[in-house]
């Protein structure tokens, strides 16, 4: 094979896998901003924390995609900040005085949703959730400190006795 031939073959080879890339890349972009198709409510709901939750999350319930997140804004109330979530969710679900949101984790990379429990007996309908509705987004943070007395009062020699018992 010549070197012309060579080059032309790279050439398409590169150009295949560069092809490849995008429309990989492209699968994985919609897959992430997936919308929801049905027609929907807007809704907004205040939270202590949403760290780690943005515009696009989802909103679900029973581990169904239900709604989507549209923004997330800072605002004061009174003396404290409060984030304020504006989303959307399928006409079947109803937001109520009831319903209970919460931020969880949707994957190990951190990526945050909103989980909506709707009681059985849901209340009223209402638009707009107050704090005391929701719950915030865990922080991982709080329960290390929270171990920080403990392992400041183990050493090394508390430690070494219990490795080998431990490891079968």
């Amino acid at each position: 094979m010549s070197n012309r031939t060579r080059y032309i073959v790279t050439l398409v080879k590169l150009a295949v896998a560069a092809a490849v890339s995008v429309v990989l890349f492209v699968i994985v972009i919609s897959a992430m901003k997936s919308p929801v198709t049905n027609e929907t409510n807007s809704y907004t709901a205040e939270f202590t924390d949403v760290s780690g939750l943005g515009a696009h999350g989802d909103i679900r319930t029973k581990g169904v995609r239900i709604g989507k997140v549209e923004s997330v804004e800072l605002i004061r109330d009174g003396g404290r900040s409060l984030a304020e979530v504006h989303f959307t969710m399928e006409k079947p679900y109803q937001l109520t005085s009831d319903t209970i949101l919460a931020v969880k984790y949707q994957n190990l990379t951190g990526v945050r949703y909103i989980d909506a429990e709707f009681p059985e007996n849901p209340g009223d309908a209402v638009d707009r959730l107050p704090a005391d509705k929701t719950r915030a987004s865990f922080d991982i943070t709080a329960l290390f400190n929270g171990l920080q007395p403990v392992l400041a009062t183990l050493s090394p020699d508390d430690i070494n006795p219990f490795t080998p018992n431990a490891i079968p």
